[in-house]
């Protein structure tokens, strides 16, 4: 009985750069998936019998995004198909959502279905070729003890509010407070004539 074997592999497309699937890309951007199908029995690569097609899911909503549709057969190939998707607002794409890509070809009689890749879409790009990173306003952290695992928005406000807003010290406390003067952290002073202590920070006020 012969076998076919899919041998899959995707790209992402991101301004000019690539990225292994499973990564992420800039909203707005063009996401390009290839995949490559060999009949295994002989070895040589062959055409799917009819066009593959894709379909491309956000997480767990089960219709896909209107932008699905046919793989393009690559010039110059037998077997090599791909699709492109532009990642906009105005096609269905949400930053911060993970997306599916599933393909569907035919090959020999036998038909499959592939995942054959998914990533995440982030922010839009700040400046070209640079990483997105998330452009919103910060906000200033509540009344709390900072985190020893902080996100980078919550490490970032700490260290702002320390910069900017006041900061009360005496023999021993030191005191962070935020915008209306509220003391947010604090941290117990010490010195025994040899060391001076900065305790770790606990919660205000």
């Amino acid at each position: 009985m012969k076998k076919l074997l899919f041998i899959v592999f995707a790209l992402l497309v991101a301004s000019d750069a690539l990225a292994q699937g499973g990564a992420s890309i800039a909203l707005g951007k063009t996401y390009t998936s290839k995949f490559l199908m060999t009949f295994s029995a002989t070895g040589t690569e062959i055409a799917a019998d009819a066009t593959p097609t894709c379909s491309l899911y956000e997480e767990t909503t089960a219709s896909p995004l209107s932008i699905s549709g046919n793989m393009t057969l690559m010039s110059g190939t037998t077997n090599v198909y791909y699709i492109q998707y532009v990642m906009s607002t105005a096609n269905g794409a949400e930053a911060g959502k993970y997306y599916n890509n599933v393909c569907t070809a035919t090959v020999g009689g036998l038909t499959q279905n592939i995942t054959n890749d998914h990533f995440k879409v982030t922010a839009t790009e700040g400046t070209t070729g640079y990483d997105p990173i998330d452009i919103t306003a910060l906000t200033e952290l509540a009344q709390a003890a900072p985190s020893a695992t902080p996100s980078l928005q919550a490490a970032i406000m700490a260290l702002y509010m320390a910069l900017r807003n006041q900061v009360l010290v005496t023999n021993t406390l030191k005191s962070f407070t935020n915008d209306a003067g509220t003391v947010i952290y604090k941290k117990t002073l010490s010195d025994n004539g040899t060391t001076f202590t900065e305790a770790e920070a606990v919660s205000g006020p």
